[in-house]
């Protein structure tokens, strides 16, 4: 797991990473640590790091929801667009993106 968080990390470095890869290498750390709290539930050492390193990625992907500028910039990129936010997002994070998509319209 470790590794994988290095890796993702270290795609993210730099100043000219665009946006459109934030939301969705979080989503992939995510999923990983989603994984592994269904794999080590009953392992009563694995089970709370998994747990805590998910509330941690939780806490800072709805932070994004400050900004509309990360769900902009999903809709807007030619590889993802909103169905990308359809596909990979829970369902009751959809209003939030859509008032974060027309307020993005309105401003850009």
């Amino acid at each position: 797991m470790l590794s994988v968080l290095k890796e993702a990390t270290k795609s993210l470095e730099g100043s000219a990473v665009p946006l459109t890869k934030g939301l969705p290498a979080m989503d992939f750390i995510m999923g990983q640590f989603e994984d592994g709290r269904a794999q080590y539930q009953n392992d009563t050492i694995m089970a709370p790091l998994y747990q805590n390193g998910w509330e941690k990625m939780k806490k800072y992907y709805h932070l994004t929801d400050e900004s509309p500028a990360y769900t902009a910039a999903i809709v807007l990129h030619p590889g993802y667009k909103w169905q990308y936010i359809q596909d990979y997002w829970e369902p009751a994070w959809l209003p939030k993106a859509q008032v974060n998509t027309v307020f993005s319209k309105k401003v850009l």
